[in-house]
């Protein structure tokens, strides 16, 4: 198997962990944010009580339910991020491409949200299977999604959809504009090389220009 410990692997690893940390810290800030604010109102309205003015139960109710709304919404934050972090634990495995994509674009929602972007995957007819490298299959979701966010077209609207062709699955990113003058602009294809490598994938562009076509191994070739 092929060893993963080049300088330059490592500090890409590392980047890409503090970036999703980063932006799942942000979202847990906001929601205590919004919690304490509600707090707030609550110890408000228990003092405007004890003075003898009623509030009724609606306002009340109210209250305590932005706080379980917020409560549930940072729930599925961390669970996200715990299986982010056990991305890790078993190098080499089988993955549900639609779950792992499904996972990549709900930790990448805040930065789609601050560029107005819409990322919409479409359904699958299939499960589509791959054993393969976990950790670096998603850091390559990633940033082939961050890509396509930075160049996506007037509409704003990323759909991205998976098929399986023979031994591969196919991970289809349209609504983008420009592709190649983007992907040389910013350097992306030697930015994710080494990603690519690991995987045994293959990355072009398709014949109308306005969509990014992610070829997977369905298994990692051999000395891999």
């Amino acid at each position: 198997m092929m060893q993963y410990d080049t300088s330059t692997g490592t500090i890409n690893d590392l980047k890409f962990f503090g970036e999703i940390a980063a932006s799942v810290s942000h979202e847990i800030k906001n929601s205590l944010a919004v919690i304490n604010e509600a707090a707030g109102l609550l110890q408000d309205m228990v003092q405007q009580e004890k003075k003898g003015q009623s509030l009724g139960p609606e306002k009340v109710g109210r209250v305590a339910d932005q706080i379980v709304n917020r409560v549930f919404r940072t729930d599925t934050v961390v669970k996200n991020l715990n299986r982010f972090a056990h991305s890790v634990d078993t190098p080499v495995q089988s993955i549900d491409v639609t779950e792992l994509l499904a996972l990549v674009l709900a930790l990448g929602q805040r930065l789609a949200n601050s560029r107005g972007v819409t990322l919409t995957p479409e359904p699958t007819a299939e499960k589509l299977i791959l054993h393969t490298h976990s950790f670096h299959l998603m850091q390559l979701l990633w940033r082939c999604t961050e890509f396509t966010m930075s160049a996506a077209d007037v509409n704003k609207v990323i759909r991205i959809s998976g098929t399986r062709k023979n031994d591969c699955i196919i991970i289809r990113y349209s609504g983008i504009d420009k592709v190649r003058e983007r992907m040389q602009a910013e350097d992306f294809l030697p930015s994710i090389a080494v990603l690519l490598k690991i995987i045994g994938g293959e990355l072009d562009v398709t014949s109308e220009r306005h969509a990014l076509r992610l070829k997977l191994p369905v298994r990692i070739p051999a000395g891999i």
